[in-house]
């Protein structure tokens, strides 16, 4: 059962192989769900590392496809693909929904896609509640951090668990990069 308000939730995965270069994959909803237990940009394509690969996207509702276009993705030998998601907090509890790749035409670009088809990711039910949220706030920014200086604090930040019947489990933060600062002089970065 997935709460409302869940992200990044791994919803399928799938093995492309070969060599060439893919550029779309189209994905459909199945299940006695709809697209609106998704949150609104709320469907990724991630790397076997769980980096992303795509902006959000939507699950149409009228098709139930979601498309990722542009992609781009080089394949030499194999590559493990996770199709992640973040729940809507309007989902409709005991609504069941899964991703597939129903044909090898939903794959296109510079390779030959074949396989047995559909390949369906497990089926998940929406939970009838929403999940805990977290507050990021920044704090005061360290003062001029000189180039080259060990131990440096670049920035701060404070989470705050805003529900407080649940506990908060952080397991990957992400910061942003922007400056003029070259990034190849940035290294070994702690939180």
């Amino acid at each position: 059962t997935v709460l409302g308000g869940s992200t990044m939730v791994p919803m399928m995965k799938f093995v492309l192989s070969g060599s060439g270069t893919v550029n779309t994959i189209t994905l459909m909803r199945t299940g006695p769900g709809v697209a609106a237990d998704f949150a609104s940009s709320g469907v990724y394509l991630l790397d076997e590392t769980g980096a992303r690969l795509t902006t959000g996207r939507t699950v149409n509702s009228t098709s139930q496809e979601v498309n990722f276009t542009g992609l781009n993705l080089a394949v030499s030998g194999t590559k493990t693909l996770t199709v992640a998601a973040s729940i809507s907090t309007s989902q409709v509890a005991g609504n069941r929904n899964a991703f597939q790749l129903a044909s090898a035409d939903k794959i296109s670009g510079s390779v030959a896609a074949s396989g047995t088809f559909p390949i369906k990711g497990n089926e998940f039910t929406m939970g009838g509640s929403d999940i805990g949220t977290a507050t990021i706030a920044s704090s005061t920014l360290p003062a001029n951090p000189k180039v080259g200086e060990a131990g440096a604090k670049l920035a701060s930040f404070k989470i705050t668990n805003n529900a407080s019947a649940d506990d908060l489990l952080v397991t990957k933060v992400t910061l942003r990069y922007a400056g003029a600062v070259s990034r190849a002089n940035l290294s070994n970065f702690s939180v």
